[in-house]
C-alpha cells in the first residue's frame, strides 16, 4: 500500500518498516513430510489415471494427459525439486552419464565461459545449483521424449504452458501454476493437516534420501542445501556423484 502512496504521489516520507511483533501473533508452522498414504491419494487423481479433457483434469476420464502439472508433481515427489526450479527447466537441462539421466541446475555452463547476471534462471540460494539424478520411472513415463518433442520445433523450455507471475517489485516468480494447482488439489484430497504443503514433496523425498546408504554430503547435493561450513565437502568435482551414489538414488 505504501509502495503505491510513494509511486502515485500520495507520501512523500520513506517507506515504513513494520517491526512489531505481537503475543498475539501465530508461531511458524513447521511443514511435515507427506506420508505414503497422502501420495498415493496424489497419483491416484485422474490426471494420474486418466481425466476427461485436457481443461478438466481433475475429473475422471478416459484421456492420459502428461501436462505441465503432472509431471511438476512427479518431478516435485521424486526429485525434491522446489516449485520454482521445476517451472524454470530448459530442454538442454536434461543430460545423460552412462544409463543415468540427470537434471542440470547450473545457473550457466562454465565449458562455454562466464555470462551475465541477466541471462542466468533465477535459484533460492547459491546452494541451489546443482544435478539430481533421475529415477528411471521418470525416463519411462516420456520426460525425455518431450524434451526431444520441444527440441525439434525450436523450444527451448520443457514446460512452455508454465507462464511466470511478476510480483509488483518486478521479481519472477515460477511456481505459481502448481502452487494454485495445490490449493485445489488438497481441497479435493480432503488433507486435512494444517502442517503440510506443496513443500511436503521436498520433506518426502528427503525422508527417501534418508533411508539410502549415501553420504550427507550427496543428500546436500541432491537438496540444493548448504553444507555450512563443512569445508571438505566442497573439494572434488563439482556436481558428481559416485557410481554407487547414482545407483543408490535411481533404485528408491
Amino acid at each position: 500500500f505504501f509502495r503505491w502512496l510513494i509511486r502515485e504521489g500520495y507520501y512523500a516520507g520513506p517507506q515504513p518498516k513494520f517491526a512489531y511483533l505481537s503475543s498475539e501473533n501465530l508461531l511458524p508452522l513447521p511443514r511435515d513430510s507427506f506420508d505414503q498414504h497422502e501420495v498415493l491419494k496424489i497419483f491416484g487423481m485422474p490426471l494420474f489415471t486418466g481425466c476427461l479433457s485436457h481443461t478438466r483434469i481433475w475429473q475422471p476420464g478416459q484421456y492420459f494427459i502428461q501436462n505441465n502439472l503432472y509431471w511438476a508433481y512427479i518431478l516435485a515427489l521424486m526429485t525434491g525439486m522446489r516449485p520454482g526450479e521445476i517451472g524454470q527447466l530448459r530442454v538442454s537441462d536434461l543430460e545423460r552419464r552412462g544409463d543415468h539421466v540427470l537434471i542440470n541446475l547450473q545457473l550457466f555452463d562454465p565449458t562455454k565461459g562466464r555470462v551475465a547476471r541477466k541471462d542466468v534462471r533465477q535459484l533460492k540460494t547459491e546452494n541451489a545449483e546443482r544435478k539430481i539424478p533421475l529415477h528411471p520411472l521418470i525416463v519411462d513415463l516420456g520426460l525425455l521424449e518431450r524434451a526431444n518433442s520441444l527440441k525439434e520445433i525450436g523450444c527451448e523450455v520443457l514446460f512452455p504452458e508454465w507462464d511466470p507471475y511478476r510480483k509488483p517489485s518486478g521479481e519472477m516468480r515460477w511456481g505459481q501454476p502448481i502452487s494454485k494447482s495445490w490449493q485445489y488439489l488438497k481441497k479435493q484430497l480432503s488433507l486435512s493437516r494444517a502442517n503440510i504443503s506443496l513443500y511436503s514433496a521436498r520433506h518426502w523425498m528427503a525422508d527417501q534420501l534418508d533411508d539410502l546408504v549415501i553420504s550427507q554430503r550427496t543428500r546436500q547435493r541432491v537438496l540444493g542445501h548448504s553444507a555450512n561450513d563443512d569445508a571438505p565437502a566442497g573439494y572434488g568435482a563439482k556436481g558428481k556423484y559416485s557410481s554407487r551414489d547414482l545407483e543408490e538414488l535411481t533404485g528408491i
